[in-house]
């Protein structure tokens, strides 16, 4: 009889034991959870970062006016297309303004094109862009890749998954050179177009 109360009290601490033991233990933690959050920031650092590196090569070659290093960058077919639209468009905002009808700004057109085509090409040329980054700057001494780096991290934007843009100068009443860096192939970007400020687009 002894015995039996003996085992009887054992097994009940035995029980106890258990019951206050599963009762401490800490809620088990979700295995594997952090991996596809870090997997997917890994894939966005690796899309995305590339394009803030061509920007801040492309504007530590404008700077330092190294023309073969800003060629490199330059997808210059596009960007001769994308600055014959903005010439063309604020030609036409001008004689809106005049209040030319549709025949006069054909005549017009026909007339100022060799001069339009002209002006692409000084704009669209090492030399060119060089010149339209310094008038956004200002006359300054290069301040090398990492100064451009931050720049085009504070200054740098992502407008669509294949755009990205920087802003250069800019003020209260100045509005910003915009410089358009289009995703090429796979990882790639280059600069196709510069947005200039309404004033140097004026005739």
């Amino acid at each position: 009889m002894a015995k039996a109360a003996r085992a009887k009290a054992a097994s009940g601490k035995g029980a106890s034991g258990k019951g206050a033991s599963a009762t401490a233990a800490p809620a088990p933690r979700p295995r594997g959870s952090i991996w596809p959050m870090a997997a997917l920031a890994i894939v966005a650092a690796l899309a995305f970062a590339p394009a803030y590196v061509r920007a801040a090569q492309t504007l530590a070659a404008l700077e330092a006016r190294d023309e073969a290093a800003i060629a490199q960058h330059v997808d210059f077919p596009a960007l001769r297309a994308d600055l014959e639209k903005d010439l063309s468009a604020a030609l036409d905002a001008h004689y809106d303004d005049a209040g030319a009808d549709d025949q006069a700004k054909a005549l017009a057109a026909m007339i100022v094109s060799p001069f339009l085509d002209a002006i692409v090409e000084k704009i669209a040329s090492p030399a060119g862009l060089a010149a339209a980054a310094d008038a956004a700057l200002g006359d300054r001494p290069p301040q090398g890749f990492g100064a451009m780096l931050g720049l085009a991290v504070g200054k740098g934007g992502f407008t669509g998954l294949s755009s990205f843009e920087v802003k250069l100068g800019g003020g209260a009443d100045k509005k910003p050179t915009v410089l358009v860096f289009a995703r090429r192939a796979g990882l790639d970007w280059r600069l196709a177009g510069v947005d200039l400020p309404p004033d140097a687009l004026r005739p």
